[in-house]
């Protein structure tokens, strides 16, 4: 049982912190505590940057999140702020957070360019692949996944969050574009050092929407607050995503992606070692993946009733 800290006298203000850096967490009898991220290291065998939380409080009202009561690990965290004077108290600051006339957001622009960012970029491809279309090949996949791992091997995911993950998943490269694997994961300390700006760009995107919108958005784009389980389903719907498509190129005789296929192959190996829903999908769902449309039209015939 976690142990909750001592709670101060007086409403103190909730910290203004870039988004991410603040969790709203509401119980059951509909509290919202307030939880602090604050980056914890680097996980070399997932290659995530790590994170913990720091319950600070609880929000005064559930609806405003400009006021809460504060525990002594705020105290520690924000010895600058000090409570609320009595005279602001009397004229409460309005819970709605609404988007002002005319401002506009960036976010879904953002998103719209996704289509113009190049997988692949420094190789050679018969088809060019955007991170767009990636994207949305690697939610369905990640949505199979974890239907799989329910229906057949007991889980309890969400698959349907999994699925709005991984639609998400790359995000940053909005900001950043697409960098080559081998160069991501150079080296150890070259991988920390960009998944820290990778963390930077998703905070970005985050900041685009309007502040009434921003917590919803939160979970789903900074990877740094995204369930590990989940995030394990979409890891490995990203690498099967990439192992298609590998596949498709050499099926038409490009030689570019002869060693793409084979180190996926061995990833892929690990994951189905540790994931029976990933040999599952392997053995079900990908072969026929890049099958001439002749072939599909066969197997599907030989399916009807």
């Amino acid at each position: 049982m976690v142990k909750k800290a001592a709670f101060l006298d007086g409403i103190y203000p909730v910290p203004d912190l870039p988004p991410g850096k603040l969790v709203f967490n509401k119980n059951s009898s509909g509290v919202v505590y307030i939880q602090l991220v604050l980056e914890h290291g680097y996980n070399p065998s997932t290659k995530f940057s790590t994170s913990k939380r720091i319950s600070i409080g609880r929000l005064v009202d559930p609806a405003d999140r400009t006021r809460m009561y504060a525990n002594v690990e705020y105290a520690k965290r924000f010895p600058c702020l000090t409570p609320i004077a009595e005279s602001e108290l009397k004229n409460p600051i309005s819970a709605e957070l609404s988007l002002p006339e005319r401002e506009e957001s960036t976010f879904l622009a953002w998103i719209v360019r996704m289509s113009l960012i190049k997988r692949w970029a420094l190789m050679h491809n018969f088809r060019e692949e955007n991170v767009s279309e990636h994207s949305h090949q690697t939610a369905v996949i990640a949505h199979m996944l974890a239907v799989i791992k329910n229906r057949l091997y007991g889980g309890q995911v969400d698959a349907n969050r999994v699925a709005v993950l991984a639609l998400y998943h790359e995000v940053s490269e909005s900001k950043l574009q697409d960098l080559n694997s081998n160069t991501k994961y150079l080296n150890p300390e070259f991988t920390r050092q960009y998944k820290l700006i990778e963390h930077s760009a998703e905070q970005e995107c985050v900041a685009t929407l309007p502040e009434c919108l921003q917590a919803d958005f939160a979970d789903l784009i900074i990877q740094d607050q995204v369930d590990e389980e989940h995030k394990a389903i979409v890891k490995a719907a990203d690498t099967l995503a990439a192992y298609i498509k590998a596949n498709d190129e050499l099926r038409f005789s490009n030689q570019e992606f002869t060693h793409v296929k084979e180190r996926l192959g061995r990833v892929l190996a690990d994951y189905c070692a540790r994931m029976p829903e990933v040999q599952y999908f392997m053995e079900h769902f990908v072969r026929l993946c890049w099958a001439t449309v002749d072939q599909l039209a066969g197997v599907d015939q030989g399916h009807q009733p």
